[in-house]
């Protein structure tokens, strides 16, 4: 994948699942998630040779535990985090697809239920799988075009989903 690309990428990740507030300062963007996950919560360094320590104090200040989201090319900033303790956890897996593959001659097996807002049913589920209302609140947050999604086997729901779109990029998020 080119820098462009995954660069393209990441900025519809961002938008499409955003974090409560951004701030950009000493070299970072610094996101406060107000609980709506890791990723939303986490600094991202703007420029080679940030300064960690302010990014730490910056996060303090907004009563959230330092993390940082590392992107390609960060390998010096990921081995100033390990000299100072910091170890990797959850990897943000981004897979992707031609349209065209979902577009077929094959039978349908699931049938997807979609709208603008969610319906009690995709709330419960989520909340059983433990997405509640700090991570519903992200979803609010995130501009339009977004969907909801039920897919249902026979007349049982089968899975949840939201998609929003940014840039010309649909990112599927809370996959239940």
């Amino acid at each position: 994948m080119s820098a462009s690309s995954a660069a393209a990428l990441l900025s519809a990740l961002e938008a499409t699942w955003p974090a409560a507030e951004t701030l950009e300062r000493d070299g970072w963007r610094l996101r406060r998630g107000a609980g709506g996950g890791r990723r939303v919560s986490a600094a991202t360094a703007l420029s080679g040779g940030a300064d960690i320590g302010a990014a730490e104090t910056a996060m303090a200040d907004w009563g959230q535990t330092p993390l940082f989201q590392l992107r390609p090319g960060d390998d010096a900033l990921d081995a100033a985090l390990a000299a100072r303790g910091y170890l990797a956890a959850d990897p943000t897996e981004i897979f992707t697809a031609d349209p065209a593959r979902l577009l077929d001659d094959k039978p349908e097996t699931v049938r997807i239920i979609r709208g603008p807002t969610r319906i009690a049913l995709i709330d419960e589920i989520w909340a059983k799988g433990g997405v509640g209302p700090t991570r519903l609140a992200v979803m609010d947050r995130a501009p339009e075009p977004k969907t909801y999604i039920v897919a249902r086997l026979g007349d049982r729901p089968a899975a949840v989903a939201f998609v929003a779109v940014a840039g010309g990029i649909a990112m599927i998020h809370a996959v239940e």
